[in-house]
């Protein structure tokens, strides 16, 4: 129902998903496929939930990721990005992460395993909520950025004065990513199942090994240019493959 709705609310002039006419369409589709994607993992980690308060916290911690940070790069998108809308989202974001938490603890969730599944449900909604405003960020971006300038031919993603919005998005992701390792690791038993702290701590290594990527092309955009989305991405393909191992060992 969803999905066939966003026709009739995107009722921007263009196509872009940040315009301020397709931003709620843009933010409910956002939270479909989160919804989609936590649904799925719960389903296959518990057959029930612990309580109220924490199923809740299930679908509160996406809503508290995508719409500050849907907000944040429209703002980004139409102008210079302002140090308060970056506080916003960030402050959200770190509610959003400790929050199933905190609930789970008040109400003796963490002693049970369905109290578990249910905070580590919520977390990743954050994440996956972060990795969704990343696509979002790349799609919004990239076409700004390979616009020739001014006639010359020469790519304006090749002569770039500040960071370019790619390595933002992916930059989010990442860190999301070394945020959901650390907290899984502290809270899993590695003698129980050594498999998938193992798994973890590979996903916490390279999500590192990728940002301090990013930081590395950043401060060497002087002397080294910004080559584009594709050959920019590929050394964050590592990441990317250690999380779907993840998933796959926690399924």
């Amino acid at each position: 129902m969803i999905l066939a709705s966003i026709p009739f609310i995107a009722r921007g002039a263009t196509l872009h998903p940040l315009d301020k006419g397709n931003l709620i369409a843009t933010a409910l589709l956002g939270l479909l496929l989160v919804y989609l994607a936590q649904l799925t993992v719960w389903g296959a980690m518990a057959l029930g939930y612990h309580n109220v308060l924490t199923a809740l916290t299930v679908f509160i911690t996406p809503i508290l990721v995508i719409i500050p940070g849907l907000l944040m790069l429209r703002e980004a998108w139409e102008g210079p990005l302002t140090a308060r809308m970056t506080l916003t989202f960030f402050t959200s974001s770190m509610v959003a992460i400790l929050l199933p938490f905190v609930i789970a603890l008040g109400t003796g969730g963490l002693k049970s395993d369905v109290g578990l599944a249910d905070a580590i449900t919520g977390l990743l909604g954050v994440v996956f909520s972060g990795l969704y405003l990343a696509l979002v960020a790349i799609a919004s971006f990239r076409e700004e950025e390979t616009e020739t300038m001014g006639g010359s031919g020469i790519r304006a993603s090749q002569v770039v004065s500040n960071v370019p919005r790619l390595f933002i998005g992916v930059a989010l992701a990442e860190l999301y990513l070394i945020v959901l390792a650390a907290i899984l690791l502290a809270t899993i038993d590695p003698l129980a199942d050594p498999i998938l702290p193992s798994a973890l701590i590979g996903l916490l290594l390279t999500s590192a090994y990728g940002l301090l990527h990013v930081t590395f092309r950043v401060i060497t955009m002087d002397t080294r240019p910004y080559q584009g989305a594709g050959p920019e991405l590929v050394p964050h393909s590592l990441v990317l493959l250690s999380l779907v191992v993840v998933i796959l060992i926690a399924l």
